[in-house]
């Protein structure tokens, strides 16, 4: 087993090499400016006559838009499978629904922005998997995976309604309640209504797309057609932005606040998942919050239980403050996807070094960033050459 990174500036790209399959985990970026093609050339060239299949941690852009607009001569091979996380487990009456969440953060941001509302996610489901190929696998907590021999078992998501309600809080339902109450939405149009109904919808036609039949089970009978959704959508949004210029600043202040929050909320349903290849085992941490991956490490979930070391960790969410963990366990690797595009990277370099006990460990970092500027003070990250540059193999 060997891994090989690929530096997507803020993004994922991680592509496990085996024998028969090979794993690709994420491929995107939140740079628009990153060129693909390149990246794409070299997984298909590592492929040869091997199979490829696709894990998709969770569905922030910057984890899969490398996955979209592939032009012939630069695409990637058709996926054996597609490994996700249960998005109908998150459609259960009476849970929080985290899919609705999402586009109404989307919703929101296109209101501050005064743009056409537009879903990553719709891009996501109508577009990119449909066109794979592969059979569609769901992941929670607790399901194993097999790809070359090699068994996963996933940590992540849990998927229980106190890991995933927003709704439950009272400062975002007097949000939520404010912004009904000003858009003065005819009936059925409300903005809960509106993203719930255009979630049904995107998971309806994913599981059609997917073959999927049981899940068309979870969906209203009466649901209307994707391009009414958006009709419905776009008089919404005309509405928001009436509730927006008129709200003063501390309620604008809020709705950006929502805007930017209930899109994280994607990473409190990434996959994290491991496994142990030959050569030693492998955490790939996907976006998972520092909280979680605390509790994981206490046991608090119950099994399955991280391992007691690792060849290779992936640092979860590009090595960011917001995610700094320092209870992850000893590893012989660490890696970290924090491109030039990922400011906080000085900072959480040096926190992965001193608080996590790499120097303790000799643990080594592997960075897509090649200023290892924590070499000066005796790290053990080996400076130009093995960090920064298109990729590093692990």
């Amino acid at each position: 087993m060997g891994l090989r990174m690929y530096n997507v500036e803020f993004g994922d790209g991680f592509l496990l090499l085996g024998q028969a399959e090979h794993l690709l985990v994420d491929l995107g970026s939140i740079d628009h400016t990153v060129d693909f093609d390149p990246i794409r050339d070299d997984i298909r060239s590592l492929c040869g006559s091997a199979q490829l299949s696709l894990v998709l941690t969770h569905f922030h852009k910057d984890h899969w838009s490398g996955l979209r607009d592939q032009p012939a001569a630069h695409r990637l091979p058709a996926m054996r499978r597609v490994y996700l996380p249960d998005l109908f487990g998150l459609r259960v009456p009476g849970r929080q629904d985290a899919v609705a969440g999402s586009l109404l953060g989307e919703l929101l941001e296109s209101v501050v922005l005064d743009q056409k509302p537009e879903f990553t996610l719709v891009q996501l489901l109508r577009q990119v998997l449909p066109a794979t190929g592969g059979r569609v696998v769901l992941l929670r907590r607790g399901e194993r995976f097999t790809v070359d021999g090699t068994e996963y078992e996933v940590l992540w998501p849990r998927l229980k309604a106190k890991d995933i309600t927003r709704r439950r809080r009272a400062a975002f339902r007097r949000f939520l309640d404010r912004l009904e109450r000003g858009v003065e939405a005819p009936e059925g149009e409300g903005v809960w209504r509106t993203v719930s109904d255009l979630a049904d919808v995107l998971l309806r036609d994913f599981a059609e797309a997917m073959d999927l039949p049981r899940q068309l089970d979870l969906f209203p009978p009466q649901l209307p057609g994707y391009q009414l959704m958006m009709e419905r959508v776009s008089r919404l949004a005309q509405r928001m932005r009436v509730v927006y210029t008129l709200g003063g600043r501390p309620f604008q202040e809020q709705m950006h606040y929502y805007a930017k929050a209930l899109q994280e909320d994607w990473n409190r349903v990434s996959l994290v998942f491991q496994g142990c290849p030959p050569g030693g085992g492998i955490l790939m941490t996907g976006d998972a919050p520092k909280g979680v991956l605390k509790e994981q490490a206490k046991g608090a979930y119950g099994p399955p239980y991280f391992l007691d070391g690792y060849q290779i960790i992936k640092a979860p969410h590009h090595g960011t403050g917001s995610h700094f963990c320092d209870s992850l366990p000893p590893c012989e690797f660490l890696c970290i996807s924090n491109g030039t595009g990922n400011q906080h990277y000085q900072k959480i370099s040096q926190s992965y070094e001193t608080t996590y006990g790499v120097l303790g460990r000799r643990t080594v970092l592997r960075c897509t960033n090649d200023r290892c500027e924590f070499s000066a003070v005796g790290g053990h990250c080996p400076g130009a050459g093995q960090c920064g540059g298109a990729w590093i193999d692990i």
